[in-house]
């Protein structure tokens, strides 16, 4: 079996002190990606108008991210109930047809 290559990457998000994490090669970009994004939206909340605490928007941004995988979860689950409701529908038309 092919095992991935791990890269010790060192993350770095708001204020907070740096930690190191382990990730697979592949997914280094993805993680950099995120981390960037994070660090922008942090920074807009922190550095912005309102100027809110580090913390406060830390956690902001942390509720921005989880309302999105939460909204985009349910989706994609509603999508897949729909699917299956679609298949079933239409196995039982052939079924009738046949």
């Amino acid at each position: 079996m092919n095992e991935q290559t791990k890269h010790n990457l060192t993350v770095k998000i708001a204020d907070v002190e740096p930690f190191k994490l382990k990730v697979a090669e592949t997914e280094e970009a993805f993680y950099r990606h995120i981390i960037e994004k994070l660090n922008r939206i942090w920074a807009k909340m922190h550095y912005g108008a309102v100027g809110e605490s580090s913390q406060v928007a830390l956690a902001k941004t942390a509720l921005y991210y989880a309302e999105m995988f939460y909204r985009k979860s349910a989706l994609a689950n509603e999508q897949s109930r729909q699917l299956e409701n679609f298949e079933q529908e239409l196995d039982n038309l052939l079924r009738d047809l046949g």
